[in-house]
């Protein structure tokens, strides 16, 4: 009781402080305001855009907090608020409470840039359990001005999911993906990986990203014990593997500890990098990527390389969540729900070059290198000078 009338009093802090700003202070045209609460450092299509925007025509503000459970101090928010009742653009890539909680202003920008590309698993207003009489519990993707997708194919995913209208969502290409069409940067950002683990050279890494299980952040997890380690450690360290995870960051500080304690009896066999917040450098190392229903099977597909969908629960994961579109049309690897199958398809690797090309066409059209320069064009029509480091 204690924990809801904390977050209630909070909220009305928050839109009283929105409505205050609003009435004294002026809309600033060049203030561009990137906010998470769920990240504590600039990463994703956030950094991309951020680095892109001249620096001499907009002033750039980041507006973040670790968690959605951790709580800003007094003078933390009294600064985010303003930030956000001040600034004539407003970037996020998750959705917020607090964003659904403003009253925008008269020609505010509130853009949604999102953390994963393609549409997979259904989110938002799209969840059968989230319609009819649930549905006003799930305002946090309200007061979207600009929406970005990565192919005209998901606009109408988009539409559902958010309740949004279609004249803000832009087929703009997922601008962190402008990384996989540099080659120069690509192999950059190798190096700088293998200078923080130089044991991994010349190794055959397998990078498992899964998603997380669960109705909801807070109820999230996944039952690692469906995947016999001790199996995968006696079949392949011994031929050049290594098994990279990279958790979902809403089931790292649950599950992540636990499973590092459980596998550290192996050795230089088992790493954990879910710390890294961003999975774009981990992709690039990956000689195969195992994962689920996570939407890194978008971004990934742009590097040609073998994918494996782990999906011990399949059955089950369709019936409570379920997927915008027919399953196979995200296939484009071997689906495997066991470890012996999984040790078989991970020696054995393939690309499957046709389903990938006909994958990347339909759920990832848009983005050609260019992405980051066609988001902002869009965001920023409406200022002049708007151009960045072209």
């Amino acid at each position: 009781m204690r924990k809801l009338l904390a977050k209630a009093l909070h909220r009305t802090a928050f839109r009283l402080m929105n409505r205050i700003y609003r009435r004294l202070l002026r809309l600033q045209s060049r203030k561009v305001g990137f906010f998470s609460d769920v990240r504590e450092t600039l990463g994703g299509n956030l950094e991309y855009i951020y680095n892109y925007l001249d620096g001499a025509l907009y002033e750039k503000v980041t507006i973040f907090k670790r968690t959605r459970g951790s709580q800003w101090s007094f003078l933390e928010k009294f600064e985010a608020v303003y930030h956000l009742s001040t600034a004539k653009y407003i970037l996020l890539d998750d959705f917020s409470t607090l964003i659904s909680l403003m009253q925008p202003r008269k020609g505010q920008k509130i853009c949604q840039v999102w953390h994963g590309s393609g549409a997979y698993k259904k989110f938002g207003f799209s969840r059968t359990d989230n319609r009819s009489t649930h549905r006003a519990k799930w305002t946090q993707h309200r007061n979207y001005t600009n929406i970005l997708v990565s192919s005209s194919a998901v606009i109408d995913c988009y539409i559902e999911g958010f309740g949004a209208q279609r004249e803000t969502i832009k087929a703009t290409g997922t601008p962190r993906t402008d990384l996989f069409f540099n080659e120069d940067q690509m192999a950059e950002n190798r190096q700088s990986f293998y200078q923080d683990y130089p044991e991994l050279v010349g190794k055959k890494i397998i990078l498992f990203a899964p998603t997380y299980r669960g109705r909801s952040i807070p109820s999230a997890t996944y039952d690692y014990d469906s995947i016999d380690f001790l199996k995968l450690y006696r079949e392949l360290h011994d031929q050049g593997y290594v098994f990279i995870f990279k958790w979902h960051p809403a089931i790292y500080n649950i599950i992540g500890d636990s499973l590092s304690s459980q596998l550290a009896s192996f050795g230089d066999f088992f790493y954990d990098l879910s710390s890294r917040r961003d999975i774009n450098d981990l992709l690039l190392v990956a000689d195969i990527l195992i994962t689920d229903y996570s939407s890194v099977i978008f971004d990934y597909a742009l590097l040609g390389k073998p994918i494996i969908y782990y999906d011990y629960d399949l059955y089950s994961y369709l019936t409570a969540r379920g997927l915008y579109y027919d399953l196979m049309d995200y296939i484009y690897g071997p689906i495997v729900m066991n470890t012996n199958d999984l040790i078989k398809v991970i020696t054995n690797p393939e690309v499957h070059e046709t389903e990938r090309n006909l994958f990347i066409e339909k759920f990832m059209g848009a983005c050609d290198g260019h992405s980051t320069a066609n988001a902002c064009d869009w965001i920023f029509s409406d200022h002049h000078g708007r151009n960045g480091n072209q």
